[in-house]
């Protein structure tokens, strides 16, 4: 293994003298060649790395929820299983992940492993604070961990590895680049992906779960627009008749049909330059697969209710430190 890894250090390092030798001259197909070979490279050395989920004992996860949640769980498992040695299990009760991830082989693999999953249950108190007792448990033993694993802490250490067991199958992805293109030979500007959630949220909101203003998204919008000149901003949402209704007499802003699956529709804000979220998980996968800036809604929930207490003060297990807050 420590000759491998030795290997692949040379090899970057020699691709690297490259490309900057070949930026130096101007030569630019040899520069995408060469980017092209590191790219191949790094995705190699993060698989790699999850090929070394082979400890002796299990960590399951059973899938719950639907895409936004599934992630969270899968990319938690896996950001543990690393981190403590252990064989990742994830056991879908529906098709899930299976259909939308390209590399499935560690959900494929789970079932081999699915009578461990019974013997030690651990759960976290509430969905989205980080749970330190997940990187304590016993090296013994074989453990079910659940049920929500809603914090970037569970797997950031690993990013890269996540994000490479995070691609979507290329039908999903061709799907969604159609979208992007055609959106950017109509519109030759910074394109802006913006998730509104709103659906199932308006029937809580008793629990303390809010659904972001019309004052918030215009605030968004006019701080994108202020750092990144002109932008067109594309709108998915579960409640496209209420988004249409408030962007009626807005040019810059484009609301997308719900004619595609919501794998496409995340792929489809995830290819875009930046990115600006409501609530709820969908919006955070999309933010966390886009390349760029990530505004969020500061005001995400209710103080002194029930699932105010799920998060800590403005959500910093839940959402990423580098993301912008807004209200």
């Amino acid at each position: 293994m420590k000759k491998k890894r030795k290997c692949f250090v040379l090899i970057v390092c020699v691709l690297l003298a490259v490309l900057a030798c070949e930026v130096y001259r101007g030569r630019h197909h040899v520069v995408e060649f060469t980017l092209s070979a590191f790219a191949s490279l790094m995705s190699a050395l993060t698989v790699d790395s999850l090929d070394r989920l082979k400890g002796s004992k299990v960590l399951c996860v059973f899938s719950s929820g639907r895409l936004g949640n599934q992630m969270f769980q899968y990319a938690s498992l896996l950001g543990i299983a690393l981190k403590t040695n252990r064989i990742p299990v994830f056991l879908e009760t529906s098709s899930g992940l299976r259909d939308v991830l390209r590399n499935t082989s560690i959900i494929d693999n789970s079932v081999r492993y699915s009578s461990h999953c019974n013997e030690n249950f651990v759960r976290e108190r509430v969905c989205c604070k980080s749970f330190p007792g997940f990187f304590q448990l016993d090296p013994n033993k074989n453990y079910r961990i659940g049920r929500y694993l809603q914090s970037w802490r569970y797997f950031f250490e690993h990013e890269a590895e996540i994000r490479q067991a995070m691609k979507f199958k290329d039908s999903v992805v061709s799907q969604a680049q159609q979208v992007v293109d055609s959106l950017r030979q109509k519109y030759n500007r910074t394109l802006t992906g913006v998730h509104v959630r709103r659906g199932d949220y308006l029937y809580v909101e008793h629990q303390g779960y809010k659904t972001a203003p019309l004052t918030y998204l215009l605030h968004a919008m006019d701080y994108v627009t202020k750092r990144f000149g002109d932008v067109t901003f594309v709108v998915s949402s579960d409640d496209v008749r209420w988004c249409q209704e408030q962007f009626a007499n807005t040019s810059d802003v484009i609301v997308l049909s719900a004619n595609s699956t919501p794998a496409v529709d995340m792929m489809t804000l995830a290819s875009l330059d930046h990115m600006i979220m409501t609530v709820g998980t969908y919006g955070w996968w999309a933010s966390f697969l886009n390349p760029g800036v990530t505004v969020y809604y500061r005001d995400f929930v209710d103080p002194g209710t029930p699932l105010s207490e799920s998060f800590n003060p403005n959500g910093t297990d839940f959402y990423c430190p580098v993301w912008i807050s807004l209200s």
